[in-house]
């Protein structure tokens, strides 16, 4: 094991002189005697090494069984299991021991390679056992140590992640283990493992949740797991609620109010984590609920009773939710990356869904909010009010006056001092020739092509915004009921030049 050992600290140094030689002889081994060399591995994941050279140990486990290149895998789980069986077993004993290790890195290498000899045995019928053990782990009466929960709870959750749902003959056993690990008895550390294997487990909780007296033991498990001080075990409880609001919004009405009440709170005041979760839930019922209104509509065409039953939440809730959405808007971070996701830009896709879900009925509560800030001297309230404004532009039939009304507004905006107002208003311009072409006919048509044209030249991020306006204006000129103008040719060729010239800047 000593040659293993020191193979797998040389694979780990700064210097390639060191490095390269060592891995070359790491993918000899491999090839030579897979069996020999997974061995020599589990023997180090076992052992009493340095947490980073057991968790190296663990990875090199993992990714000899396990590739996102499909055909790369299935040779992997056919070079496994022609590996003898009493080597396996062996392998696989280790691997199990090594889910107490005192060392976190060790404990999650061995749970994801024990996850992973699961995703090719199990479907094969093989290592009936796992499940077992791993339940028993789980055990009111068992004497697991929390390190021993936390990895059992993560093999757990990572099979599950990718199992296929027809594999795992008794769900509701791996349901009752994990929700065990989320009760108010067990350590911060078990709780945020449970919560995190539950929603990967929920997908099997179908015959659990037809079953009241079982759903409510599990909703009101993950209900008191968001009331936690620690925010990280909050934010997996908040997972589960969400993915139980896109897989079981049937069951929901029960607890609507209960979860109304926690998530404005946590909106209001919460950690940003915590409340970007809270956030995301109402998105997602929005999309239930745009869904189930899709096919009740498809329904009465068709002159059929409703298949299915939308409880209107999002109307109910539209009054109270709206001002929190608005008011995270204005909680923009000016230094985020573009592509991060943060509470305002959570808060604009929350708002764009309710739009979508309950149309005019919007309208009132955001109007009022566009008005008093969308020429504001700050900032944060002037962009909040602009992207509020193009956030509702699909879904209310009676937008279509208000558009008119706000143009000189975006087009003054359009050359505001903060990059972030041009961007949005950018935008939210974009939108308005997306889906309101007819909007910006006649007097207001020149005043808009002559701001997106200059602001072509602008930084990137609203320069690429422009080019979205300017594609949807085009677009429209396609059907003759959308054209926003009469006559589209004088801006032909001041838009190539502008457009051409934007490239040049920006290559």
């Amino acid at each position: 094991m000593d040659t293993i050992i020191q193979l797998l600290n040389n694979a780990q140094a700064p210097d390639p002189k060191i490095r390269q030689p060592a891995e070359a002889m790491l993918l000899q081994l491999q090839t030579q005697n897979l069996g020999e060399y997974m061995t020599h591995l589990t023997a180090v994941l076992v052992s009493e090494q340095s947490g980073e050279t057991r968790s190296l140990a663990g990875l090199m486990l993992k990714n000899r069984l396990t590739s996102v290149n499909e055909t790369k895998y299935k040779q992997f789980c056919v070079d496994w299991l022609n590996i003898p069986t009493s080597i396996r077993d062996n392998i696989k004993a280790g691997v199990l021991q090594s889910l107490s290790a005192p060392e976190s890195k060790a404990r999650n290498a061995a749970a994801q390679v024990c996850s992973k000899i699961a995703l090719i045995e199990l479907p094969q019928g093989q290592w009936e056992s796992l499940l077992g053990i791993l339940l028993n782990n789980m055990a009111p009466t068992s004497s697991s140590t929390p390190f021993l929960k936390q990895a059992t709870l993560n093999t757990l959750g990572y099979i599950c992640e990718e199992i296929e749902l027809d594999v795992i003959k008794n769900p509701g056993h791996i349901l009752t283990a994990v929700v065990q690990g989320m009760t108010k008895d067990e350590l911060p550390e078990v709780k945020l493992a449970a919560a995190t294997a539950l929603e990967n487990a929920l997908e099997f909780a179908r015959e659990i949740f037809n079953k009241k007296e079982d759903r409510d033991f599990i909703m009101g498990v993950i209900l008191s797991c968001i009331t936690e001080s620690a925010t990280e075990i909050r934010v997996a409880a908040y997972a589960c609620l969400v993915k139980i609001a896109s897989l079981y919004y049937k069951f929901l009405d029960a607890y609507i109010q209960t979860i109304f009440n926690i998530t404005l709170e946590s909106i209001k005041k919460d950690p940003e984590p915590v409340a970007l979760q809270a956030i995301e839930f109402w998105s997602t019922v929005c999309d239930e609920e745009i869904y189930y209104n899709s096919v009740i509509e498809e329904n009465l065409r068709e002159h059929v009773n409703p298949t299915v039953q939308c409880f209107n939440f999002i109307k109910g809730a539209v009054k109270f939710l709206t001002p929190l959405v608005l008011e995270a808007l204005t909680k923009q971070d000016e230094h985020a990356d573009e592509d991060s996701w943060d509470i305002a830009m959570a808060g604009a896709t929350c708002l764009t869904l309710i739009a979508a879900c309950v149309g005019n009925d919007i309208i009132p509560e955001v109007v009022g909010f566009v008005k008093e800030f969308i020429l504001s001297p700050d900032w944060h309230y002037k962009e909040a009010a602009v992207m509020a404004f193009g956030s509702i532009l699909e879904g209310p039939e009676g937008i279509t006056p208000l558009i008119s009304e706000a143009l000189p507004v975006l087009v003054r905006n359009l050359v505001d001092p903060h990059p972030y107002v041009k961007d949005s208003t950018a935008w939210t311009l974009g939108r308005i020739c997306l889906l309101h072409p007819r909007s910006i006919r006649g007097n207001a048509f020149n005043p808009v092509m002559t701001a997106l044209l200059q602001a072509l030249n602008d930084v990137p991020r609203v320069a690429t915004n422009v080019c979205f306006a300017l594609h949807n204006i085009a677009l429209a000129f396609d059907y003759p009921e959308y054209r926003p103008a009469e006559n589209y040719s004088i801006y032909f060729q001041p838009s190539v030049h502008a457009l051409l010239a934007a490239v040049e800047s920006f290559t």
